[in-house]
């Protein structure tokens, strides 16, 4: 252990434990008492200039961790987003479509201009009802009838009660009705639908028919 004197220096004092300091400080000469005063204002003034820059440096890296935390949220959120998009794409490629409605399936006919003022028919036309001895009502524009057509059972027409001429027969497996009455061959399908006939020929128009009555006598 250092002997404290009047003749000590800063540098002896610095040195000292503080149970030696407090021992020996009353044989310390004033100025080296004085000396010692400010070199401690100085180290503590020191060390709070330290606090204050590690506090800075703290609140600068909990700003950086901050904003780290914010930046792994964002990318994170994107990281889902892709990975429920990526899921419902593979759920789309591997789910199987419903199967085609053979209610709504199409004649492949039907995109035929003949066919234009015709129903959608189920893949093939309906089977005509029992036609002989039947009377329809016939209208040329598939609207406002003009007369009315009878397919008498023995094969002939009459149009508007009239004198029988012409024929009529059913074709298909009786889902054509082909006739000739008035000097104008037709062949004529039925859909159950909407229980009127349409004109396959001839093309283009837009005649209808439809049963006014059952089977009449001949």
């Amino acid at each position: 252990m250092s002997e404290l004197s009047f003749f000590s220096t800063l540098q002896d004092i610095i040195t000292l434990s503080d149970v030696e300091l407090r021992n020996g400080i009353g044989s310390l000469s004033p100025n080296v008492v004085t000396e010692y005063v400010f070199y401690l204002r100085r180290e503590l003034a020191k060390a709070q200039d330290d606090r204050a820059v590690v506090s800075r440096e703290n609140e600068r890296l909990q700003g950086i961790t901050d904003e780290y935390r914010r930046e792994n949220e964002r990318l994170l959120s994107i990281i889902e987003k892709q990975r429920q998009s990526s899921h419902d794409l593979r759920l789309s490629r591997v789910t199987p479509s419903a199967p085609p409605d053979k209610n709504n399936a199409t004649n492949s006919t039907t995109s035929d201009p003949r066919f234009n003022s015709r129903p959608v028919y189920t893949v093939l036309p309906d089977s005509f009802p029992n036609v002989p001895g039947s009377i329809w009502v016939w209208a040329p524009d598939g609207r406002r009838p003009i007369g009315t057509i009878e397919f008498v059972q023995d094969g002939t027409v009459r149009w508007c009660h009239g004198a029988p001429h012409g024929y009529w027969k059913l074709k298909e497996g009786g889902r054509l009705l082909e006739t000739y009455f008035n000097g104008t061959f037709h062949e004529i399908e039925y859909a159950a639908d909407s229980k009127q006939a349409y004109l396959r020929t001839p093309r283009g128009h837009s005649a209808r028919m439809w049963v006014k009555s059952k089977r009449t006598a001949i």
